[in-house]
C-alpha cells in the first residue's frame, strides 16, 4: 500500500511472473473516496525476446590523444549485457575494435586512448 498526489506511483520488490491486483482509489481530505479502479497484471523482465535498441544520449568528450564516450541506455529500455566499444579514424575504413566490452545496463561512459 502506498499513496500518491500525483498521477503515477512505482511499487518496487514485486517477483517476476506473480499475479497482482492493484487498486487505485481517488481520495481527498473533505469528502474521502469513494471511486475505486483495479486492475491485474504480472511483473516480467524486460529481457523478454526484446532486442536492444541503440544508445540515448551518446556525447563525447575529446582530451589529447584519448576521448570520454558516454550515453544514458537504449531507446526502448531492454536489457542489455554490455555495451561494445569501438573507434575509427574517419580517414579509415574499417573500425577500429578491441576495447573490450561493458557489463552494465543502463548507460555509462568509457575511455578510449591512444588515439591520434
Amino acid at each position: 500500500s502506498a499513496s500518491t498526489d500525483g498521477h503515477s506511483l512505482a511499487l518496487d520488490g514485486l517477483q517476476n511472473g506473480k499475479l497482482y491486483q492493484f487498486r487505485v482509489q481517488a481520495f481527498n481530505a473533505v469528502t474521502g473516496g469513494t471511486g475505486v479502479a483495479n486492475i491485474q497484471a504480472t511483473p516480467t523482465d524486460l529481457c523478454l525476446n526484446q532486442p536492444p535498441g541503440k544508445p540515448t544520449n551518446l556525447r563525447v568528450t575529446p582530451a589529447k590523444g584519448m576521448a570520454q564516450l558516454c550515453w544514458s541506455g537504449v531507446e526502448n529500455n531492454a536489457c542489455v549485457d554490455q555495451y561494445r566499444v569501438s573507434a575509427v579514424k574517419t580517414a579509415e575504413a574499417n573500425f577500429r575494435s578491441g576495447f573490450g566490452s561493458l557489463p552494465v545496463s543502463k548507460g555509462g561512459c568509457a575511455n578510449i586512448s591512444s588515439l591520434t
